[in-house]
Formats: C-alpha cells, structure tokens, sequence
C-alpha cells in the first residue's frame, strides 16, 4: 500500500512478524512442529507465498526466513504417496497439498526440482488441475508449466533430513 505515509513501518512490522511466525511453527530443520502433513504443507505455501510477494515487493524476507521455508519443502515431498497425494496423517486428507506446497517453493525461490519431484508423483492431469489455479501468479507460472509439461530431469535421492531435531 504504497499510497499510506505509514506503508514502510507497516512493511516492516510484517516482515519482522512473519519472520517470528516461522520460527515459531517450522523446526530448524524446517519441519512444521505439529508433523500433521496437511499443516506442514499449508505453512510452506503461504510461507513461501510470502517470500514471492516480499521479493516482488522489493522488500525481500530475512535470508533466515527463507532458508527455513527453503528446508521445509523436503517434508512436503516425503508427505505425497505413491498416488500423488498427501498421506492423511493426524488431520490431514489425501489431497494434492504437497504439490501446492512445492508450486509455491518454485514460484517463490526459482528452483523447478521440487515442483517437478510433486508433478511427477501427482501426475500430469493433477499437476495441470492444480497449476490452473495459479494462473494469477506473476511471473513463476511460465517456470511451473513447464515443470509440468516438460518435467525435469529430478535427482535419483530425495533431500534427506530429520525435520524434528528442533524439537528434540
């Protein structure tokens, strides 16, 4: 809201707020402390959501923040089955959120390996039902056809790591 005498402080407030926020919900691994999948891939949608609008803002988050948000999209890959949606874990449903979550990553950090990981697990159709509905998307949306359409070679191993050890 460029147009308020008062859009720097309020910038800065909800920068230094959502900083807090994820330190508060994503381990330093970047596990999100409650482990339910649908929560996890909730958190790093929205938290990454937040890296693409500050950096298009030209105020980008704390390398922290990022990096944190960065490491949480391993779990969000882990959380998808063999059918391409989430294992329905605590609260979670069997749903395509794991893919959403690592959409957003790509949108947010220009690295198509996790989106191409989800696309292939998901599938082509599910993968272009859901990229439909990011089509408001600046700029990351030609990056995130492509992973679907013409997917990326992904790495033979998954990223490996113990997303609780904050919690130990």
């Amino acid at each position: 809201m460029p147009g308020f005498a008062a859009s720097p402080r309020w910038l800065d407030a909800a920068r230094r707020d959502l900083a807090r926020c994820a330190d508060a919900q994503l381990t330093i691994d970047g596990g999100q402390i409650e482990g339910c999948p649908h929560y996890h891939n909730g958190s790093v949608a929205w938290f990454a959501q937040a890296v693409a609008i500050a950096r298009d803002a030209g105020a980008p988050m704390p390398e922290s923040y990022q990096r944190r948000v960065r490491d949480s999209v391993a779990y969000s890959l882990h959380s998808i089955r063999p059918d391409g949606t989430s294992v329905p874990w605590g609260d979670s449903d069997a749903d395509h959120h794991g893919l959403v979550a690592a959409f957003w990553a790509c949108a947010a950090f220009g690295d198509p390996t996790a989106a191409a990981i989800a696309a292939r697990l998901t599938g082509p159709e599910a993968a272009r039902a859901e990229l439909a509905k990011f089509l408001w998307i600046e700029p990351g949306v030609a990056e995130l056809e492509a992973v679907v359409t013409r997917p990326p070679p992904v790495p033979q191993n998954m990223p490996q790591t113990h997303l609780q050890r904050g919690l130990d």
